[in-house]
């Protein structure tokens, strides 16, 4: 089973997804989370990423999803983030990955929509704190969800319990 998170930075992915790893695992589950790829990247990324950060970014992701271990397998970032941040730099070039960033949603079981929540959106040295910023991001990732992945979860509220009633295992 492959759960992703969505969303902007600052929402909580990270958080929620290592709780419900932990949760998982008390119930028994192989499970493994799959951390953000683009505290690794090498080049720019933010409001300075480039169309080569988020294709590194892009292909990273993929990577590593595709050697995941585990039964369940958790992604505090999907391919449609690192895509929407692209798509806000140059909308003509990213376009053209729009059908197979589509085809590709459909690998995962689950993808769960984090809000923006200031309570997340702290200064840890390398993600972006600006709130404009934030929301931009945020605004991509809905509009093409709602294009590219229908079949999506918005999550109401930042709390396991909420996830859980989403998810089947």
């Amino acid at each position: 089973m492959k759960i992703g998170f969505v969303g902007s930075q600052g929402t909580g992915k990270t958080t929620l997804a290592y709780e419900l790893a932990h949760y998982l695992k008390l119930q028994g589950n192989d499970v493994y989370v799959l951390s953000e790829v683009a505290r690794s990247c090498p080049l720019p990324i933010n409001e300075s990423t480039t169309k080569e950060s988020q294709l590194w970014i892009m292909g990273k992701q993929m990577t590593r999803e595709q050697s995941a271990k585990g039964k369940i397998y958790i992604t505090d970032r999907t391919l449609l983030d690192s895509f929407c941040y692209g798509m806000r730099i140059d909308e003509k070039f990213f376009n053209h990955f729009k059908e197979f960033v589509k085809e590709y949603l459909t690998t995962y079981d689950y993808i769960l929509y984090l809000k923006p929540n200031d309570k997340y959106l702290k200064d840890d040295g390398t993600r972006s704190v600006d709130k404009n910023f934030r929301d931009e991001i945020d605004f991509l990732i809905k509009k093409y969800l709602d294009e590219l992945c229908p079949n999506y979860f918005k999550l109401d509220t930042n709390n396991l319990e909420n996830i859980l009633e989403v998810i089947n295992v």
